[in-house]
């Protein structure tokens, strides 16, 4: 095991101790490997435009084939307006912009 991997696992310890519920991002692909298989559950975004349907297939595959659990996909920056919709709100929004 690396020496990285070690202090990874050392500082998941203290955030696991310190926090009920924990949010942790990776953006590089080896480190997504490592760190998935020491989480409950990986939550795969990607940037609408910039990732192709065959990269998140990639990705999903590459999650489940360490053996990590894919909790699900979130999309980023996607223009519902230009899918002719409006966009979903929930029916309790009291943020000004519900229906």
């Amino acid at each position: 095991m690396r020496e990285s991997e070690v202090t990874q696992q050392a500082e998941l310890r203290i955030i696991r101790r310190a926090f009920a519920k924990h949010v942790l991002a990776a953006a590089g692909v080896s480190d997504v490997r490592v760190l998935a298989r020491q989480v409950e559950g990986v939550i795969l975004v990607l940037r609408h435009g910039r990732a192709s349907r065959d990269a998140a297939q990639d990705a999903v595959r590459m999650l489940t084939s360490a053996r990590s659990r894919v909790l699900g996909v979130v999309l980023n920056h996607a223009d519902v307006r230009a899918a002719g919709r409006p966009p979903y709100r929930f029916p309790n929004d009291d943020n000004g912009h519900g229906a």
